[in-house]
């Protein structure tokens, strides 16, 4: 049985999850730390991420896009699987080893296959596809297939000659599934980089268990998303080589940072500034940084906050005004003393978000010194109740999330970032921001339906 997490630990969340049919989802977090992919460690925004605050976002997503308008996402995709299903060592590493032949990168593989053990298997440890669900619910099989995508499943097997209770046979079915009536599922999970992300979009997206649907999610579908990532990392641990060695050309993880965009070389109308050179007095902001000079309008915002990537987190950094930060930090490109971790700052005792860099920011702090120095202002806001708050924050005008623009703004309850591109075919989103303890200021790729409302801007300089 593969494992990364004491029985223990995984037995106590497993009965939370259950518990939640009764007396609703409590998330029990139990000492240590949960192990994530490639070797992070759930932190406090993370757990935040799965009970409401935030979004449990991919801290290494690769942008599907630059920060012009448009991006795309092929979606073709076969009807029938490109390499059938060739039976080694388990029903785990056949599965895992099945998708990677098929087009999926390591990681994404072993998103997919977390979810197919946990379905199957209570305990995580195989893929059973010949397992019944308990309590008369109607699911079978390694996804638990249910209903008319049970009778789909057998009635398509027939077709192509196969066993509906086999592996083989089951694995085959998902695949074509997915490629014929879940497209944008595929691109979603294709756009993503660690095994947390590509866990959380095959669960939300297909398997779809209770609360998948609310916003936040909620229920078994908050509860169980731990141990899915965790079935999935343990997937990847024993059987990422062989894929490898196997003549697999798809990549290795990234490391353990936010992935970001050239965007000099990608696109002339968002390249990254070299940071402008102070207000005075008051008065008002600097003017726009000389590689921002020529973009006008909401894109501007962007442009701006471009320049701050690989930044690390600040909790309440940039928020002392912006005359005093430009003065601090006159060329974000070249920060000084740019490190993850600092002594004790803004009301955290422990340093836990400390950064010593004078560059550093918060989600929020980040937007108001994009816009100052977009549009030449000296704005400072906060974001809570999913907006923005502060002097003149009445200047963002709410829009339908579906209809956002490089240089809008997305929110949830207490998080803000900025839009980088939004591709309505796959409903995938590339943001822009400085996300939470632990991480680097950069892109973030997700599903729009994660955020909560999105705003426009709406004053001096607004497109």
């Amino acid at each position: 049985m593969l494992k990364i997490v004491s029985h223990w630990q995984k037995l106590i969340r497993r009965r939370a999850v259950k518990a939640g049919a009764f007396f609703g989802i409590i998330l029990i977090l139990v000492p240590g730390s949960v192990a994530l992919a490639q070797g992070q460690n759930f932190t406090t925004g993370d757990i935040n991420s799965v009970i409401g605050e935030s979004p449990f976002y991919d801290p290494n997503a690769v942008p599907i896009d630059n920060c012009s308008s448009g991006g795309t996402t092929d979606t073709t995709t076969p009807t029938s699987p490109t390499s059938p299903v060739t039976i080694v060592g388990n029903n785990v590493e056949t599965s895992y080893l099945f998708f990677v032949n098929n087009g999926y990168s390591t990681t994404q593989a072993a998103g997919i296959v977390g979810n197919l053990m946990y379905e199957s298997d209570g305990t995580g440890g195989d893929i059973l596809p010949t397992k019944e669900e308990g309590g008369g619910g109607g699911g079978y099989g390694i996804a638990q297939f249910t209903g008319v995508q049970l009778t789909k499943m057998r009635q398509w097997d027939a077709s192509q000659g196969l066993d509906p209770t086999s592996l083989q046979g089951q694995l085959e079915y998902l695949l074509y599934d997915l490629n014929t009536s879940y497209p944008t599922v595929v691109a979603g999970i294709k756009a993503t980089s660690t095994i947390a992300a590509s866990t959380q979009i095959f669960e939300l997206q297909y398997e779809r268990p209770k609360g998948s649907n609310t916003k936040p999610i909620s229920g078994p579908a908050a509860a169980s998303l731990v141990d899915r990532t965790d079935d999935g990392q343990a997937a990847y641990n024993a059987y990422s080589a062989d894929a490898n060695t196997n003549g697999s050309s798809t990549p290795s993880p990234t490391s353990n940072t936010v992935t970001t965009t050239n965007q000099t070389t990608t696109s002339t109308s968002c390249s990254t500034g070299t940071g402008g050179t102070g207000g005075t007095g008051g008065t008002g902001g600097t003017e726009s940084s000389a590689d921002c000079a020529s973009v006008t309008g909401n894109p501007k915002i962007l442009c701006e906050a471009l320049p701050y990537a690989g930044i690390w987190y600040e909790y309440g950094g940039g928020h002392e005004g912006y005359t005093k930060f430009i003065a601090a930090c006159p060329n974000p490109a070249d920060p000084p003393d740019n490190h993850p971790t600092g002594g004790p700052v803004n009301g955290d005792p422990d340093g836990l978000s400390g950064n010593p860099s004078p560059c550093a920011t918060d989600c929020s702090a980040l937007v108001s010194v994009a816009v100052d120095a977009a549009f030449n202002q000296t704005f400072n806001w906060t974001v809570s109740d999913y907006k923005m708050q502060g002097n003149r924050s009445n200047l963002w005008k709410k829009i339908p999330l579906d209809q956002v623009q490089p240089g809008d703004i997305v929110t949830l309850k207490e998080h803000v970032e900025i839009v980088d591109t939004y591709t309505p075919s796959t409903n995938i989103i590339v943001t822009f921001g400085s996300h939470e303890t632990g991480t680097q200021t950069g892109t973030v790729t997700s599903n729009l339906n994660y955020w909560n409302d999105a705003y426009q801007w709406t004053g001096p300089g607004s497109s």
